[in-house]
């Protein structure tokens, strides 16, 4: 893969959608006087068939006082052990309004009470994004990968969800670098930014992008970008997006 043929354009990208503030409904406060903070800012599970109950931890910076740290405003109290500086909140799942097509989103708050502080280097805030986690098959058959980034088309083992119609092309731009495909019920794809490969010199390049599926030709069609980390930024390969494509097997 010659990727330094490509100008490689520098372009600070927002790749995470923002929540609606109108639905931060999880806000946690402190009335110990404790500095505390998450450790991520960022979380994105995929949830098992049956599973329902999510453990997101949080951190205080004292260990000595046990008992009411953290209260939400459904009144739900969420403890610490003495000797301990993590405990977690627990949030309750309803699988039944959580389908394979759908991905939802929350943003879980911790804000300073009247006697207490945030850490000063720590996260206040968390971005969850749920989603349930799909059983792969494998097609019998191959499918056919076009791709204007490498200039070739070729055979790829093709795997596609039981539940829904998402697909993963099998060593797809290297050995061993799989991409995901999801349509949505309407055939609109989305490829969530993942992996493609590795490079010597630029590291890890990633995929995005968009595209349809062609349901008389059986392919789905996609619009990826190729990104690099330069510097701290997102760097576009060639500063567009590359038309790739696969078709899906009959069996």
């Amino acid at each position: 893969m010659n990727i330094r043929k490509y100008i490689l354009i520098i372009c600070a990208l927002s790749l995470f959608a923002a929540c609606d503030h109108d639905n931060e409904k999880l806000v946690y406060e402190s009335d110990t006087n404790n500095y505390f903070s998450f450790q991520i800012d960022k979380l994105n599970k995929e949830l098992e068939k049956t599973e329902n109950l999510l453990n997101i931890p949080v951190y205080r910076e004292g260990t000595q006082a046990p008992g009411r740290d953290f209260i939400s405003l459904e009144d739900e109290v969420v403890t610490f052990k003495e000797g301990q500086n993590c405990t977690n909140i627990k949030l309750k799942i309803d699988l039944s309004k959580l389908d394979y097509l759908t991905k939802a989103k929350a943003n879980i708050v911790i804000g300073a009470g009247e006697s207490t502080a945030l850490s000063t280097f720590g996260k206040s805030s968390l971005v969850l994004s749920l989603s349930r986690k799909p059983t792969w098959v494998e097609f019998e058959e191959k499918g056919i990968y076009t791709s204007q980034f490498l200039g070739t088309s070729k055979e790829v083992t093709i795997l596609k969800a039981e539940e829904a119609p998402f697909y993963i092309i099998k060593d797809c731009y290297v050995k061993n670098g799989d991409i995901r495909v999801d349509l949505d019920k309407n055939g609109i794809a989305t490829i969530e930014q993942q992996r493609a490969f590795l490079h010597a010199e630029y590291g890890t390049g990633y995929a995005i992008g968009t595209g349809y599926l062609d349901a008389d030709q059986k392919t789905v069609i996609m619009q990826i970008q190729f990104l690099v980390d330069l510097n701290g930024q997102w760097g576009i390969v060639s500063g567009t997006a590359f038309e790739e494509s696969f078709t899906i097997p009959e069996r």
